[in-house]
């Protein structure tokens, strides 16, 4: 009785790739010789694009994963951030760069209205007329300057929500650097919204305003966004929110009320 030969298997080599840089064959993803990518091809519209992308730093997937993910899961997305999963994400600091050129493009096609601003009476002494166009200027300066202003604005934030938040269920104990990088998240989040809310009104948005949205929006989102990240109950999210945001404006009143009477004696004294 024969034998049954089984039938030999042919050895599976990997597809063998010329490289268009420096003629070298070889098996891989990227040349050996010069580290070319093996997928280099012809120059295309789709390369183009993607070349495009890639001075912006979009080329990947990650960035839009991660503004996806600021509208889908805003707090677990940050603390995924914070607890060290930073492979699938973009960059914080690079997200804000692209979203706030965006917004910046977005407001001088749209430049929205001013509102009216307080007009001096002859009954106004000249340091109360002085007082307003400090003020006017103030408002028209962060208008002007969105982003500065919301650096600012939530700057005040990072204290309270660390002091209010401290005893978290999920991330207790957050230390500065990681509250400013809270913050980045939710000022990418207030940008894209003001863009949204922007194209949405077609331009009919006010152009002093830092939130170009109702500010109760503002409020649900960074609601929303620390309940997810802390862990807390609704009511205790609320209440530490409402909290921290008292203790902001204190500090914020704070600092203005400084510079106010810096302003006055600068003033009073001739120097402004």
């Amino acid at each position: 009785m024969s034998r049954l030969r089984r039938p030999q298997r042919k050895s599976r080599r990997a597809p063998t790739t010329h490289c268009l840089n420096c003629g070298h064959d070889f098996e891989g993803r990227f040349c050996p010789n010069c580290g070319q990518n093996a997928n280099t091809r012809r120059l295309t519209w789709i390369g183009w694009w993607r070349t495009f992308l890639d001075v912006w730093g979009l080329g990947d997937t990650p960035f839009v994963r991660t503004l996806w993910s600021l509208v889908s899961r805003p707090g677990h997305m940050i603390g995924d951030y914070l607890d060290g999963k930073r492979a699938g994400y973009f960059s914080p600091a690079k997200s804000l760069a692209i979203v706030a050129a965006t917004t910046a493009l977005v407001r001088w096609v749209f430049p929205g209205t001013e509102n009216s601003s307080v007009t001096p009476t002859n009954k106004q002494d000249e340091m109360s007329q002085w007082i307003d166009n400090v003020y006017n200027a103030f408002e028209t300066w962060s208008g002007d300057h969105i982003l500065f202003s919301l650096l600012l604005a939530h700057a005040t934030l990072i204290l309270p929500i660390k002091l209010m938040y401290r005893n978290a269920p999920l991330h207790p104990s957050t230390t500065i650097p990681e509250g400013i990088f809270i913050q980045v998240f939710i000022i990418i989040q207030m940008l894209m919204l003001a863009i949204a809310w922007t194209l949405v009104k077609w331009g009919h948005v006010s152009a002093n305003d830092i939130y170009v949205f109702p500010g109760w929006i503002a409020l649900i989102i960074i609601a929303v966004d620390l309940k997810q990240l802390f862990g807390f109950s609704w009511w205790d999210t609320i209440w530490r929110l409402l909290t921290s945001l008292t203790l902001a404006l204190i500090i914020l009143f704070t600092v203005v009320l400084a510079v106010i009477i810096a302003l006055v004696f600068a003033h009073h004294l001739g120097f402004i």
